[in-house]
């Protein structure tokens, strides 16, 4: 049995919900075609018409249908209730890959796996009680292995500059929409996932926790993340690069690591560069400014030290002059401060 079968167990809704959102109240047309779908059609003249043909002249039964109906549909062979469901959800699930992998073929094998994967667990009697999300996590599961496969080979790098193939016409032609396409492409996985489910799949946070593997407590975090690191990326961007450049040219440490600062180097080749310059001039000069200090030059210090405190106490002692009367007295206390000072010179002319 597949793996994602009751899975995806959700509480059934108050009223029926067709495949584009829209509640519909107990007893509408649309109720009764969700019953015809799994029961048959009757015929005017009484004859009922199996589940598994879905009549072909009623498309707008299977337009109308759930997205479970059309499964079970799928499931005993009816092909044009698995296109209704290929058409219900290939858009939603090629941008979804697409941004997520930042490549059109790379998103369209996406959609191909995701749907064969579908045909696959229809046939096999094991429809999945929540379509939607189930295809989602198909897709993301693909799309993750994709990821993984680029890391691991250095040929398969992605390009520096975001590609806009296959995307509206008005993204090629406007900065901010280019810029928004290469920061989406910076996120990382999760809150990229996350975020894009939020936007595409209209899905509730606990379908999207099941799709990309989190708790659903943690939906909200990231798609809070995601959006916050979108807005200071832009802001970052809108920083002059004189402003960035004289903040790296003093920062150092953490501070050169600060938020801001690290959006904009990844958004402007100019300032990278620059910050790149600054890194190996700090380099050189951590080479160029130690100096190697002589033999002599400790020596040389404490000796000056030693001769200064002597200098010092010989001080003391004159100022004892003034205590003393004769004439001989002085004298001798004169030779003994001169004495001091003339080992000290000693001691500097020997070191000079």
């Amino acid at each position: 049995m597949s793996p994602f079968v009751g899975k995806w167990t959700l509480p059934p809704p108050e009223t029926p919900v067709d495949g584009q959102g829209w509640s519909h109240g107990r007893g509408s047309n649309l109720e009764r075609t969700h019953a015809s779908l799994d029961r048959g059609t009757t015929t005017r003249n009484g004859a009922t018409l199996p589940a598994a043909t879905l009549e072909a002249s009623a498309p707008s039964r299977r337009r109308y249908a759930t997205d479970e109906q059309l499964a079970r549909a799928a499931g005993r062979g009816d092909a044009a209730a698995f296109e209704v469901l290929y058409e219900r959800f290939q858009p939603q699930l090629l941008s979804f890959a697409r941004h997520m992998l930042g490549r059109a073929h790379d998103a369209e094998d996406v959609v191909q796996h995701t749907f064969l994967a579908a045909d696959r667990a229809f046939r096999a009697g094991e429809a999945p009680k929540a379509v939607r999300a189930w295809l989602y996590a198909v897709a993301r599961n693909r799309c993750v292995s994709l990821l993984r496969a680029r890391r691991e080979d250095p040929g398969l790098h992605e390009a520096g500059v975001p590609s806009t193939e296959n995307l509206a016409a008005e993204v090629e032609q406007r900065d901010d929409l280019r810029n928004l396409l290469a920061d989406l492409r910076r996120l990382p996985e999760q809150q990229r996932a996350a975020l894009l489910l939020a936007e595409l799949g209209d899905l509730s946070h606990p379908e999207v926790a099941q799709v990309i593997g989190v708790r659903p407590g943690k939906v909200k975090a990231l798609v809070f993340q995601a959006r916050e690191t979108l807005m200071a990326a832009a802001h970052a961007r809108s920083i002059p690069c004189r402003s960035i450049q004289e903040e790296l040219a003093g920062a150092t440490g953490a501070a050169a690591r600060r938020r801001h600062l690290r959006h904009h180097l990844d958004q402007c080749p100019t300032c990278s560069e620059f910050a790149e310059r600054v890194r190996a001039q700090r380099a050189s000069l951590a080479l160029i400014l130690p100096v190697v200090p002589t033999v002599g030059l400790r020596e040389g210090v404490f000796s000056a030290l030693a001769c200064g405190t002597a200098g010092a106490g010989a001080g003391a002692g004159l100022g004892g002059l003034v205590a003393v009367k004769t004439t001989a007295a002085k004298l001798m206390a004169i030779a003994a401060g001169g004495g001091a000072a003339a080992g000290c010179v000693t001691v500097a002319r020997s070191y000079d």
